[in-house]
């Protein structure tokens, strides 16, 4: 499977501590012959079949893989620099998880890009894992959180070895606590690895312990432990097509998620204007990135910070 296809790195990037959203040679958002690009990184192109495919190849490897699963909330640290930008060049596996932000590339020129999100692969997995001989760990959540959702997804699953692993209070990625983690994950041997700490702080946590985990694929998946356990509910799939999901969940927590979906969520349609601005001034809508002004307008993400959640 090649690079284009799957959406893994060949090429080593710079040093992350080195790396910044504001120095970047490549920009934050592009299309490449039909290939969507998160600075320059491939987006992976396929449906979840292809995608679940992959996994299975990355699981495979004896090296630990991150995906990462990207979203309007997303794209907006990484124009700010957020610790989310170390971890986009260092991923294997990138995905669009924001309907808004699959409307955008394809309007780019965008090919045979589909909406994978955590919420979907956490369960999609679990099913698969009867097929493929995978065990899934799912890291962090609250504990009560955790046990719902490990035996939610093991009574649907139940042919398939799905473990829970609490996490500790961790005051930053690198915090020693941490190492519980590391040492459950090392005596279990994973396949797959749904992270559920928060973004950024899931996918900084796996950069800075990768040397000590084991070989697996380790999904930064925030929110989708609370799925699983039912604690939240997602919208209904018609809500999510046309790119509602943020109002459904804006509505069950508005308090906690209003800052994120009503003063942080509508810096995207700058971005979105921009890289829209930027493909026509080139003449090439299709292989731009960073976009016109009267755009149409661009909804925030439905699962638009997954880490939050």
């Amino acid at each position: 499977m090649s690079p284009e296809s799957t959406g893994k790195d060949v090429t080593a990037g710079p040093p992350a501590a080195s790396r910044t959203a504001h120095a970047h040679p490549s920009p934050l958002l592009s299309v490449h012959r039909g290939e969507a690009r998160i600075f320059g990184r491939p987006v992976f192109t396929g449906d979840m079949s292809s995608f679940l495919d992959t996994l299975d190849d990355h699981a495979k490897d004896d090296v630990p893989h991150l995906a990462v699963t990207a979203n309007v909330d997303h794209i907006i640290d990484l124009e700010g620099g957020s610790p989310l930008v170390d971890a986009y060049h260092e991923a294997s596996l990138r995905t669009v998880d924001g309907a808004p932000l699959l409307w955008l590339l394809r309007k780019l020129g965008a090919r045979d890009l589909h909406r994978i999100t955590g919420a979907d692969l956490i369960t999609t997995t679990c099913r698969e894992g009867a097929i493929r001989a995978w065990t899934v760990a799912i890291v962090g959540g609250a504990d009560d959180v955790l046990e719902a959702a490990v035996r939610n997804l093991r009574a649907e699953h139940p042919r398939t070895t799905i473990v829970g692993i609490p996490a500790p209070m961790l005051g930053t990625p690198g915090d020693p606590a941490g190492r519980e983690i590391v040492d459950a994950l090392n005596e279990l041997n994973p396949d797959i690895v749904f992270l559920c700490l928060g973004a950024p702080k899931q996918e900084s946590w796996f950069l800075h312990w990768r040397p000590e985990l084991p070989a697996a694929v380790y999904i930064g998946a925030g929110a989708a432990v609370d799925f699983a356990a039912g604690h939240k509910k997602r919208a209904p799939r018609p809500v999510q097509r046309i790119g509602l999901e943020w109002t459904w969940r804006l509505a069950q927590e508005f308090r906690r998620l209003a800052p994120r979906y009503l003063i942080k969520g509508p810096r995207f349609l700058r971005i979105t204007r921009r890289t829209l601005r930027s493909g026509a001034e080139a003449g090439a809508p299709s292989s731009s990135t960073t976009v016109p002004s009267g755009t149409p307008p661009v909804t925030p993400s439905s699962d638009s910070l997954k880490g939050g959640s």
